[in-house]
Parts: structure tokens; sequence; C-alpha cells
């Protein structure tokens, strides 16, 4: 096979690593950075971004893991709260040491370095490729957009890139103000520095005044806010002013001779910290690909068969995430724990169990306090305090109090479906199973049901908004001691109907969403309980006991129905 000639824009992670793999294989690399291009802060690497930094140069890797500082445990500061998470495994290390240590290597490896920006030119058509790894803003993605197929999204918060000359513990840092709520991402990255993402709404930014202000004077309004939980000396904004996080996705990732990869392919939001590990993960199978293939046209598609589905996972986590980062101003009415909680189990991989696994300390100190709840669990009688685990809790349906969080609808359950059964759900006639609770499923509007026993279980009408409403003051009244809920559809009630229907309902039920993960399937739900303080049943066909008590301990519903399909 004759010597390949590429050429690399960007100077990044990505495209140095890249240039590393190809250089050390004899090929010719020629690699574009851009020297007015800011260093950036730190950057957080997991146990999986040291190992693809091996598998680029050991003695480089080695280098960078000895620049690193680690840390197994997160603080997070709510208000006066400071709560201690563990089982965490990662490493902050300042930006321009990555790259400076990659860089390094390069040179060493005979790659030649051009401090110039890439920009498009007639004789590179006589390249085996061109990679664009020249970030979110790719000049080589701009060139040719409309083959790439790319689509960039803004996110609904504003952040800031910042620097405190002290070195801070990693976590989170949330404070609320009469404007709304800030939350910082705070993590070490060398012994004299720390990085911090500070983050907020627009309407909570221009309402402080900080959306139009100066550099001099954000920093300083930055340093006041989160004074009572970060000593931040030498604050300093190293991106200014204030942006939207750009999610961006390419239809395809190669055109002609031209690849992406790094954030100019793909990007997924800071918060969930793996962007630096993902790019390098792309060099690493691209430099793997144009190795085990004859020729590059095949590898660029390989190359993209396989990461594609890596990068669709981490784009969905960061969605979630960066969804959940914008309701602060929601989540900071929970009680602590259950706000630390609900951060930890944001993306989709990390639920209940696992963290139990990881950190059964914190865990377990979740679980006492979410049996004091005092809107939902029964201060005394037969069921107060037999259990802890989320979904083995007791709930109070208005005046009914039911043994566990699960409801099952009795038409079409099977005999699965009955275990751990706080409450089923059927029609008029419908007996106790087992001595559970049972209540009615009752279209509406129209004539109620004779309701004779329906005072000891619940009543959940179903129906159009607002018949729903004139039913269920006719149910207070034939009914006045039974629990009494709604089933709602979604798209039947108004934000004006919301404060109308927690004054008459005990419960409402709530179908889960069919598309994303957690926090956007379960976004209405989480929504009524946590802004307009109602309890919620989640409606769904099918929700193992893992999720349920995920669910359940994040807030983001009180208990759930199984309903099956059919």
């Amino acid at each position: 096979m004759s010597r390949r000639r590429y050429v690399i824009a960007g100077d990044g992670p990505a495209g140095l690593a890249l240039a590393v793999l190809l250089a050390g294989r004899g090929e010719e690399v020629e690699l574009y950075g851009e020297p007015s291009r800011a260093a950036g802060v730190g950057i957080v690497l997991d146990e999986e971004a040291i190992a693809l930094l091996a598998r680029v140069d050991e003695d480089c890797a080695e280098e960078i893991l000895a620049a690193c500082q680690s840390w197994k445990t997160v603080h997070l500061r709510i208000a006066d709260d400071l709560i201690t998470s563990g089982g965490h495994h990662i490493r902050g290390i300042g930006r321009d040491s990555l790259v400076a240590a990659l860089t390094r290597r390069a040179a060493a490896r005979g790659v030649r370095l051009r401090r110039q920006r890439w920009h498009e030119r007639g004789q590179e058509r006589d390249r085996d490729l061109v990679v664009g790894a020249d970030g979110a803003g790719s000049a080589v993605r701009q060139a040719s957009a409309a083959d790439f197929g790319t689509t960039v999204t803004s996110g609904a918060t504003r952040y800031l890139w910042m620097r405190a000359q002290a070195r801070l513990d990693p976590g989170f840092s949330f404070v609320s103000t009469e404007h709304g709520a800030f939350v910082a991402h705070v993590y070490p990255y060398s012994g004299r520095y720390s990085a911090l993402v500070v983050e907020a709404r627009p309407e909570c930014l221009a309402s402080a005044g900080l959306l139009r202000a100066d550099r001099p004077a954000t920093e300083r309004a930055l340093r006041r806010i989160f004074s009572d939980h970060l000593e931040l000396d030498g604050l300093r904004a190293v991106t200014f002013p204030w942006q939207s996080f750009r999610t961006v996705c390419n239809r395809r990732w190669h055109a002609g001779n031209r690849v992406l990869i790094g954030d100019a392919a793909h990007t997924a939001h800071f918060s969930v910290g793996s962007g630096t590990r993902l790019a390098i993960e792309d060099a690493v199978v691209l430099a793997a690909e144009l190795e085990a293939c004859p020729d590059v046209a095949t590898a660029v598609l390989r190359f993209e068969e396989r990461q594609r589905p890596v990068v669709a996972e981490l784009q969905d986590d960061g969605r979630s995430s960066e969804m959940w980062f914008a309701d602060m101003d929601r989540h900071m009415r929970l009680p602590p724990k259950q706000l630390a909680f609900a951060l930890r189990t944001r993306r989709e991989v990390n639920g209940y169990s696992w963290l139990r696994q990881r950190d059964p300390a914190f865990v377990a100190s979740l679980d006492r306090a979410l049996t004091g709840d005092s809107r939902r669990l029964p201060a005394r009688g037969p069921y107060a305090g037999a259990a802890t685990e989320p979904r083995l809790l007791p709930l109070r349906l208005g005046s009914l109090v039911i043994p566990r969080r699960k409801v099952v609808l009795a038409d079409g359950a099977g005999p699965a479906d009955y275990a751990d059964a706080g409450l089923v759900l059927g029609g008029p006639r419908l007996p106790a199973a087992d001595g559970l609770p049972a209540g009615l499923i009752v279209p509406a509007p129209g004539p109620l049901p004779d309701l004779d026993g329906a005072a000891r279980g619940a009543v959940l009408l179903t129906g159009r908004w607002p018949g729903l409403r004139a039913a269920l003051t006719e149910l207070r009244r034939c009914a006045p001691a039974a629990g009494a809920g709604v089933l709602l559809d979604p798209r039947d009630l108004a934000q004006a109907d919301v404060p109308r229907l927690a004054g008459l309902a005990d419960f409402v039920a709530v179908p889960a969403g069919n598309r994303g993960q957690r926090v956007e399937r379960t976004a209405l739900a989480e929504r009524l309980r946590n802004e307009f303080g109602l309890t919620v049943l989640l409606w769904t066909h099918a929700l193992d006991s893992d999720e349920a008590n995920t669910l359940i301990a994040a807030a983001r519903t009180d208990g759930y129905v199984i309903a099956r399909k059919g």
C-alpha cells in the first residue's frame, strides 16, 4: 500500500490524536491549528478516556495521567445544605496541558504542524483524506454544509466557561436568587486552578442585569452570587459573552474526500462531560479503519457505521441532561437529597440500583429522607414506616392510603401485574384483590355509577377537560371520602386549568411520553408534581421495578399505573 497523504483541520484532542496515530504508521500528515484560538479551561476524563489515550500513545497517556487531578466524590451545594456523593471515577486536566502533550508527540512523529486556520484549497483535492476536527464551528463542514446535511440546535440556557484561581471541590453549586436559579458545574484541573461552567436561563440573566453586562461586571456579580458556596478569587470568564450550547448533528459525516470527527461531526451537552472522550474515540476508530481497509472510502463508511450508535446514545444523554438543567428553578423546590438523586439520575444509564451499588450510604440517606415526605405519606397507621424502597412506600390519594406505589388496571392485567400492587382499578363492581384497596375507573362526563363502597377506595375519571371538572365536583358531592383523580390527556389541558385541577383532584394520572429518555418521557408528570403540587401517577404499559424506584426517588412521579395494551 502506498503512503497516504492526510490533511487534518483542528489541533484539539480529536485532530491531534488522529495525527499521532496516522504519523506513527508512517503516513504523511499535515495538521492545521489556529494560533489565536483560546486554549480553553479544564476538561474531564473518565477511565475510558484514559484507556483511549493509551491506545493513541502509552508514553503520552502516562504524561497526561500524571498531570490530572482525580476525585471519587462530588459535593452538591444547595442553599445551606452540603451533600456528598461517591462512586465517581473522574479526572480533570487543563485543556492546554492535554493539547500540549499531544502536540509534542505529534511533532516527534513527524506531523507537519501549520499554525494557521484551515481554509479550502484546490490543491487538497489530491490528498487521500481531509479530516474536519476543527470543532463545532468547523470550517471543513461549513465548506460543504449541504453535503453533510448539518443541523445546529441552540439550548434553552446560557452559560459561561470560567476559571477560578483555587483548587475547588468538584461538584455542583445551586443558588436561588430573586431572579431565578444559577448553577455552577465545578471541577479542579490543576493544583492551582478550577473550572466552572455557570449556567442560567436567559430570563434569569436579563432580570439580574447580566445578559448584556460587560465582563468585569459579570465576574463580580457571579462571585457575589456563589460567595456562600465557593471561594472564587481570581474568577475569570474565559468565554464571553453568554452563549447557548449548540447541538451539532449531521446527516452524514463524510463527503467526497472529507470526513468529520469530534465536535465537527457531533456535540453533546457539556453537562455529561464526555465530549473529549468521544473526540478521542472518533480518532482511534477512524485510524483503525484506515489501517484495516484497502481504500479510504470504505474506511470512512465503516468508521461512521461504528460510531453513529455510540454518538446517538451520548447525544440522547446530553439532550436529557440539558433538559434537566433547563428546569433548575423547579428542581430547587425539591428536598436536597431528592435534588441530588435527580441530578445523578438525569441520564438514562444511571438508576436507583446503579447508584445503590456505587454509593450505598447516599441511597440509604435518601431512603430515610423519602419516608419523611409528609405531603404523600401517612404519619401513622398500618402502612407508616413499612418499607423504605421508594416503590414500596405507602402513598396518600386524598383520604385513601395505598400500601405501595404501584396501581394496576384490572382490564388486561395478568397475574404478574398484581405483584407489589397497592391499588387495583377496574369497573364499578370490582372487588378488592387480596385485601388491596380497590378503585373505579369511570368514563366522564356523564352520570356516575353506583358508588357504594367507593368511599373506601379511589375513583379515577376519564374523559375530556373541561367536562372532567364538572364530574369531579359531582364526585365530591356523591362520595366525599373517596380519593378523586383524573386521567389526563395532555392535549386537552391548558395551563390555566391546572390550578383548578389542583383544587379539585386528589391525584392525576398522566401518560408517559413515547420519545426520549426518562427526563423527556416524564416531563409533564414531573412538572405537575413539582410546580403545581399535584400527586401524580405515571400511566404506562410497562415499568420495571428499578425504573419505578428511580422515577419516584427523583420526584418525577409519585406512583405509576400499569395499563396493559389491549
